[in-house]
């Protein structure tokens, strides 16, 4: 049996102003919208709300991802905090990604990269949303401690590849 193709797309504030209509029609099932970034609700993707709103008009399922800057489990779940009070009232149907990609999380090694991975997606799921991890395959080899790989939805970056 063939298992079903589903296309999907990341989109941040990079990606300017979406025609969600025309992307569901061109084949587009979901989107992964950046919510924001860092530790303050104020640093939310200026196009968050309007991308929210536009895929879930157009019928394409929709999650989201919080960039992250943080160095300690305590940023972790401050970040957690901003990104919960952004997405209060919202509806998600795939999950709520946690960004990590920074080569100086990575600096401070896999022990504390992965508390910080825990922090923030044990915060979140306490206030009830499905999450997961989004960081590249070189990262999640050496930077990220097992348990992890098996506990939480991951995304692995392959950019540059279609």
């Amino acid at each position: 049996m063939k298992k079903p193709i589903v296309n999907g797309v990341d989109v941040s504030a990079y990606q300017g102003s979406i025609n969600w209509t025309a992307a569901k029609a061109g084949g587009v099932d979901f989107a992964i919208l950046r919510a924001g970034l860092g530790k303050f609700a104020t640093q939310i993707d200026k196009y968050f709300d309007t991308n929210y709103k536009g895929a879930k008009a157009a019928g394409v399922h929709v999650g989201a991802y919080w960039y992250s800057y943080a160095m300690s489990a305590e940023q972790a779940v401050q970040e957690a905090k901003a990104c919960i009070e952004v997405l209060k009232g919202k509806q998600f149907d795939m999950p709520i990604y946690y960004d990590v990609e920074e080569q100086s999380q990575f600096n401070t090694g896999k022990k504390n990269v992965s508390a910080i991975i825990r922090a923030f997606c044990g915060t979140m799921e306490k206030a009830g949303y499905w999450v997961g991890l989004y960081t590249n395959s070189a990262a999640m080899q050496s930077y990220i401690e097992d348990d992890i790989k098996t506990r939480y939805a991951i995304w692995i970056a392959h950019w540059g590849v279609k």
